[in-house]
């Protein structure tokens, strides 16, 4: 792994040891979405966010993330959107 953003946030325990990928989430459907796992961001996440406007992609990662997420993990070697990395 290496740190790309958030090194204030390495000291997060993780309460619950899941991982979730954002899938529905990313389209604002928050219902049910819990913020205490860790985000995984694969290919679909990264086309799906890949298609929004700036302002669009910058709010929906907003709603994602929250001071009890533990941490953001990028797959596959993808660049996360500079509005992510700001975000963390």
């Amino acid at each position: 792994l290496e740190l790309v953003a958030g090194s204030s946030g390495l000291h997060r325990p993780i309460l619950v040891p899941q991982a979730n990928r954002p899938g529905i989430s990313l389209s604002g459907y928050l219902k049910g979405y819990g913020n205490k796992r860790i985000l995984i961001f694969g290919r679909i996440e990264f086309l799906y966010l890949k298609d929004l406007d700036s302002k669009t992609r910058k709010g929906r990662l907003k709603s994602l993330l929250s001071p009890q997420t533990p941490a953001v993990i990028v797959a596959r070697k993808h660049k996360p959107p500079k509005e992510l990395v700001d975000l963390c």
